[in-house]
């Protein structure tokens, strides 16, 4: 510990070091040190700290302390502290301060149970985006619907024997993927899934190898992407549908990469160079 640590400043009928005088005040360390620097001979350690107040004492039991001791002596931190002093009512002790024991408010949402912090590391969002949510609710609104716009995008529902997410289900249905938003945020948990896309286009079944089938039930058995047989149906009409699997099954999938065509270039090139060159 350096010499000026170690040097004890008196004012205000207090002795402290430098830095604990400017976690009192509130004036940086620095700053008070440049001060302490341009004192005069005979100067008192007071005109350092300029027209700062007194810091102010709390008593309890007969003790005596500053907030930055009382933190100290309880553990609390100074900002807590401090909260707990400008919540206090007219006549109300300094004892209920130091005795409050701050709960941790939790909210319930789909059946479970949490704290703020606990559901935005749940859902993947900060803890101060999730604390905004909260302040612009509505009187009557559910937690659940704070939730649901970040929880809705990735997760997956299953109907008719397909999982989807809720975007994907309002693009095979044919219903807009607000409204189907909006049905699932009222939805009643003991309800199905099911129930929330009617009224609704029957999910076409395709014809093929003697079975028929959706195309994701087509895409799993035959270990293709549902998506590349949807794209391809679109493509090409004029074929049957078995005809469409047949030709995924015999083509392999076509995946463009720039950096994949570039260096496969430059290898071609490469070899004219060499062998022309013989």
């Amino acid at each position: 510990m350096s010499s000026q640590e170690k040097t004890l400043y008196s004012a205000y009928g207090k002795s402290m070091t430098l830095s604990e005088w400017a976690q009192v005040t509130g004036i940086g360390r620095t700053t008070l040190l440049a001060r302490v620097k341009k004192l005069e001979p005979g100067d008192s350690f007071e005109k350092v700290l300029g027209a700062v107040k007194q810091p102010k004492i709390y008593f309890l039991g007969g003790d005596g302390h500053t907030l930055s001791e009382w933190a100290e002596i309880s553990g609390i931190s100074l900002e807590t502290l401090r909260t707990r002093v400008g919540r206090l009512k007219e006549g109300e002790s300094f004892e209920k301060v130091l005795s409050e024991i701050e709960e941790t408010p939790t909210y319930e949402a789909f059946g479970e149970m949490h704290t703020l912090a606990e559901w935005a590391a749940k859902i993947g969002i900060s803890k101060h985006a999730l604390y905004d949510r909260l302040r612009c609710m509505k009187d009557g609104d559910k937690f659940e619907s704070i939730l649901f716009e970040t929880m809705a995008v990735h997760k997956t529902y299953e109907a008719f024997g397909e999982s989807h997410t809720v975007a994907e289900w309002a693009r095979i249905v044919g219903m807009d993927r607000h409204l189907l938003h909006s049905r699932l945020r009222n939805k009643d948990p003991e309800v199905p899934f099911e129930d929330i896309l009617t009224p609704l286009k029957n999910i076409p079944r395709y014809e093929a190898f003697g079975k028929c089938q959706t195309i994701s039930e087509w895409a799993k058995e035959l270990n293709l992407n549902p998506t590349r047989i949807r794209n391809h149906r679109r493509r090409h009409p004029e074929l049957s549908f078995e005809e469409l699997l047949n030709k995924l099954l015999t083509t392999p999938a076509v995946h463009s990469n720039r950096v994949t065509r570039q260096r496969t270039g430059r290898f071609w090139l490469f070899r004219h160079l060499v062998f022309s060159s013989r």
